[in-house]
């Protein structure tokens, strides 16, 4: 599982809450510590979501990984998309009491990252040692759900509520999109990583 930032839109008129972000980044390592204690570098690089994302396996938006937590479904108001950052989602409202608990918590800054479930593909994973830790470099996953969490494996990611217009084009959305990856590059170089 790994952790990253929510943003909320407010959609206007009937359409509702949007909740964006990226449930992965790629090229960040992260320390993780597993089930057995066990501690690991772990990267995501760019292609781990392609082959999940072109299938037709329901993927799921939980909160905390929690299945009795649902907010949202590909099938009904999840979208998902790699891109060169990483795994970027919409969810919509969903007209559920998970979903608005969640909205609100993220609105209010108590809820910021994500995290994603899921297993790795027969030969998606390739390991190293790296100063002498163990470096997992994931290239192909089975994904089952992204989350909203509280608790990131990764910490430099960030949250922001914005409004969006429903007329807005396709250029104008693509413009949006490379206006806060060009953001996000910028926040990168400046923090020296």
């Amino acid at each position: 599982m790994e952790e990253q930032a929510l943003e909320i839109r407010t959609a206007e008129e009937n359409e509702g809450p949007i909740l964006t972000g990226y449930a992965a980044v790629f090229n960040k390592p992260a320390l993780i510590r597993d089930r057995r204690g066990d501690t690991y570098y772990e990267e995501i690089v760019p292609g781990a979501f392609k082959r999940s994302l072109s299938g037709t396996k329901e993927v799921f938006a939980l909160r905390n990984h929690d299945s009795n937590a649902l907010l949202g479904s590909t099938l009904v108001n999840l979208k998902l998309w790699e891109d060169n950052y990483g795994l970027g989602f919409e969810l919509r409202k969903a007209g559920t009491p998970d979903f608005e608990n969640a909205y609100a918590a993220v609105k209010s800054k108590l809820l910021r990252y994500c995290s994603f479930g899921f297993n790795v593909a027969k030969g998606g994973e390739k390991w190293s040692v790296r100063n002498k830790i163990p470096y997992r470099r994931i290239t192909d996953v089975n994904l089952g759900e992204i989350s909203l969490t509280h608790i990131p494996a990764y910490s430099q990611t960030s949250v922001e509520v914005r409004s969006i217009v429903l007329n807005d084009s396709e250029d104008d959305i693509e413009k949006e999109r490379q206006q806060r990856w060009n953001e996000l590059i910028k926040k990168y170089i400046q923090e020296g990583k």
